[in-house]
């Protein structure tokens, strides 16, 4: 990521104090919506 992409960023989520609580919480959602133990899951390849 290029400086002018990070600052992009921060511009666009002005709000958020914890990057890498947002960044944790998104990856556990979305870990529970797409369990790797659910047959419906299906892994490209």
């Amino acid at each position: 990521m290029t400086e002018r992409e990070r600052r992009a960023l921060l511009r666009r989520r002005p709000t958020v104090i914890s990057w890498r609580r947002l960044l944790e919480t998104a990856r556990s959602e979305y870990e529970q919506t797409y369990s790797i133990g659910d047959p419906d899951y299906a892994e490209a390849g």
